[in-house]
């Protein structure tokens, strides 16, 4: 079965090379549509691509790259770096190999230009500067890192040890309060959140041992808080929170898929 999906992928991919200057493979990304527009920003104006493929994970993308020994037909494996940055792991030195500078894709859309100009075609008889200002960018992010820094901290050390315990898996909004139908995170719930998560760390593998590493990570964490960001995943926490924000503060509703696509 695993050999005829890689035949049907050959056979996929070469009938969309026509569209493609490009043949780019991803792991299992579930908003194709938005990585593609992702993708041709960065490309252009050297190449576009009208369609990606996904392999399952990270290992698979890996593994493909090692086994393309095509010369002649440009190509790109792109893996998202997950907790490698915070862990400071090299990149494998592979050809045609790229791994996103950021946690994930989803973090090289979220600055305060960008969410500018989302408002902005929202609502383009205010001015840039207004909106700037009703959005709050920069409080919103400095808080929003300043509460998650320790609790990815803690993500990274169970990562790093393998625990095989839930870390991005759990929803963001866990951690919210809901203040006028929007999820604001509650300092309360994210610092019992960490507790517990140490807790549990702890109980398996020794305080000293999981204090030692804490500290060791918690220091990436310190800096300014739009590269801290740049470290703690978009895709589950910082683009939900901008969509709450966003209704909290500018009574704007857009969906997760559709601020996605605008930034």
């Amino acid at each position: 079965m695993l050999a005829y999906a890689k035949q049907a992928l050959k056979a996929v991919v070469y009938l969309f090379r026509p569209f493609n200057d490009v043949d780019i493979y991803v792991e299992d990304e579930t908003d194709l549509a938005s990585y593609v527009i992702l993708i041709n920003r960065m490309l252009s104006p050297h190449a576009t691509v009208r369609r990606l493929f996904t392999l399952g994970g990270r290992n698979q993308v890996l593994a493909a790259c090692r086994e393309d020994a095509d010369t002649a037909r440009p190509a790109l494996y792109i893996i998202d770096a997950d907790f490698d940055l915070i862990h400071e792991r090299p990149a494998p030195a592979l050809p045609k190999f790229h791994r996103i500078n950021a946690y994930c894709s989803e973090n090289l859309l979220v600055s305060s230009q960008a969410l500018t100009e989302l408002v902005f075609q929202a609502r383009p008889t205010q001015t840039r500067t207004d909106l700037h200002a009703a959005i709050g960018y920069t409080a919103f992010i400095t808080s929003t890192v300043r509460l998650l820094a320790p609790f990815f901290a803690l993500y990274a050390v169970s990562e790093e040890l393998k625990t095989g315990m839930p870390t991005v898996s759990r929803h963001v909004f866990t951690l919210c309060q809901r203040v006028n139908n929007a999820h604001l995170l509650d300092p309360k719930k994210v610092e019992e959140a960490c507790q517990r998560l140490y807790n549990d760390l702890s109980a398996q593998y020794g305080a000293p041992t999981i204090d030692n590493l804490f500290w060791q990570i918690r220091r990436k964490l310190f800096g300014p808080p739009e590269e801290v960001a740049l470290l703690i995943s978009a895709k589950g926490y910082l683009i939900p929170l901008i969509v709450s924000h966003l209704s909290h503060n500018l009574d704007m509703r857009p969906s997760v898929a559709e601020i996605k696509a605008a930034l």
